[in-house]
């Protein structure tokens, strides 16, 4: 599986917002990206037009209990899970189960994922 990523200002004019705006999503871990030099790379999955702000909220603490990177990461919220009824990570949390997904996480080991 392919997973497609954005640049700070692809995300920007997504979000329809500043580039200034996205970097301070980044820094405050509301919004997940690797930094290769001075350039952003954002995985487009944490981006959500139904969601309140347009991204998926709960990004900092589903992080902070995942047992892996956010390559992996990436690859788990995109993947259907029976632990939260055969929807993704991504769609749990863009309905709301922002709870629900974390105890999915935190349940999680780096050895079983």
């Amino acid at each position: 599986m392919e997973l497609a990523s954005l640049t700070r200002s692809d995300a920007a004019a997504l979000l329809g917002t500043s580039e200034q705006a996205v970097t301070d999503l980044l820094e405050a871990r509301r919004l997940l990206g690797l930094k290769q030099g001075r350039r952003w790379l954002i995985p487009a999955w944490q981006l959500n037009a139904e969601t309140e702000r347009g991204v998926l909220p709960g990004l900092d603490r589903v992080a902070a209990h995942f047992p892996g990177g956010l390559v992996a990461l990436s690859s788990w919220a995109t993947t259907a899970s029976p632990d939260l009824d055969g929807h993704t990570p991504a769609q749990a949390l863009a309905r709301g189960a922002v709870d629900r997904v974390v105890s999915v996480a935190r349940s999680l080991s780096a050895a079983g994922w």
